[in-house]
């Protein structure tokens, strides 16, 4: 059986030590927040940095995806980073 950790947040998770463990996407124009790293790392996720954009209205609306990879490859280090954190606490 699998299991996992739920993690909850707050409107004022915005905090400057929450960026400060975090990523910043230089596409997104935003922080990937330490908080969020850590659910990532806990629950061995994986997180893909990406942006959606449409283009056009009804049947000729399409849409592209681009991947920030410098921020997706930023995450996972982090996200690394922190499980062998979690890993030495335990043996600790």
């Amino acid at each position: 059986m699998a299991g996992g950790w739920v993690m909850t947040t707050k409107s004022d998770d915005y905090t400057e030590a929450n960026k400060a463990l975090g990523v910043y996407s230089e596409l997104r124009h935003e922080y990937i927040l330490g908080t969020d790293l850590m659910d990532v790392a806990i629950n061995l996720k994986t997180k893909i940095v990406s942006k959606t954009e449409s283009f056009g209205y009804g049947r000729h609306c399409t849409t592209k995806t681009t991947t920030d990879k410098a921020a997706t490859a930023a995450v996972s280090d982090k996200a690394d980073e922190l499980r062998q954190d979690f890993v030495r606490l335990d043996a600790g």
